[in-house]
């Protein structure tokens, strides 16, 4: 079924096509299998047979679609240790990290007027992928400290938080409203739980803490090491110092710092540079020679 529609959509014209492909779905990869297209990329943004939800089985099924469709395109991912992984794929690795979108204006929040400082922002979707252990034990341990949560909410998730009044929840804002309230607190967190599936994510949400000037604490994720002298990565027994430090020292000219370099790291910029990938073979195609394999494209 899924072939017949690739047909029908390109009427035969496949060599003038280039078929994007985002998660390697083994029906996908089957359905694509003789396509003369002109250039299949791949855009893996996590490490899908990490995923704690599949099975054994649905994790090798996984792995084997993924290493065929890498067998036949370009690989273009946001993340460096992705990017190594696929050095083999015949139109080369093309390491793009996402960045913040360049086009935002931050709008000030109503929200926080009430919430006294310091302000601790934790910007994003607020699931698993969050250490709920972890802010707790630093809302827990400073009381003075104000905990504001801002996102999509998953299921159960925070319900310890839940009970303690130094914690804010605003719920689901705009793009620009959630600008606003990171430019609205002292510290911006980045409390990701590590494990397989997120020792090669990059978080999106730090790209956006640093356009806004913000100081930013981290748990060590090693795609985050690009940032290692602009945001303290901090494990979790390291967290509430790396706070303290984090508020002790921020100045108008750390905060300048942080909005120049996020500025290297634009969605604009990103969806340039990977048009330029698709159209032109040659440019930005990543050397072999730093980190680790994989190199910035730019």
């Amino acid at each position: 079924m899924i072939r017949r529609r690739l047909i029908a959509l390109t009427r035969g014209r496949f060599d003038e096509w280039v078929f994007w492909v985002r998660f390697p779905s083994p029906e996908l990869v089957q359905a694509i299998r003789g396509l003369a297209v002109g250039r299949i990329v791949y855009e893996p943004v996590d490490h899908y047979a990490a995923e704690p939800l599949f099975s054994p089985a649905d994790r090798r099924r996984l792995e084997r679609a993924e290493q065929e469709l890498v067998r036949r395109a370009m690989v273009v991912t946001t993340s460096a240790g992705l990017a190594r992984q696929f050095t083999m794929a015949p139109g080369g690795a093309h390491w793009l990290p996402i960045g913040t979108d360049a086009s935002l204006k931050a709008r000030p929040s109503r929200a926080l007027n009430d919430i006294p400082r310091p302000r601790l922002g934790v910007i994003g979707s607020l699931d698993w992928l969050a250490d709920e252990e972890l802010l707790t034990e630093v809302a827990t341990r400073r009381p003075a400290w104000q905990l504001v949560l801002a996102g999509p909410r998953d299921g159960n998730w925070g319900r310890r938080l839940q009970q303690l009044p130094n914690v804010h929840w605003l719920g689901i804002l705009r793009p620009d409203e959630a600008r606003g309230v990171i430019a609205g607190c002292d510290v911006a967190l980045n409390p990701c739980v590590l494990n397989e599936w997120t020792e090669a994510a990059l978080p999106v949400k730090v790209f956006d803490y640093l356009a806004e000037g913000r100081p930013v604490v981290s748990t060590p994720m090693a795609e985050l090491d690009i940032f290692k002298d602009l945001i303290e990565l901090a494990p979790a027994s390291q967290f509430i110092p790396a706070i303290e430090e984090a508020l002790a020292t921020d100045s108008p000219e750390a905060a300048a710092r942080r909005r120049q370099a996020s500025q290297r790291f634009t969605s604009q910029d990103r969806a340039r540079r990977a048009f330029e990938l698709v159209t032109q073979t040659t440019a930005f195609h990543t050397t072999t020679q730093e980190r680790g394999g994989v190199s910035l494209c730019s």
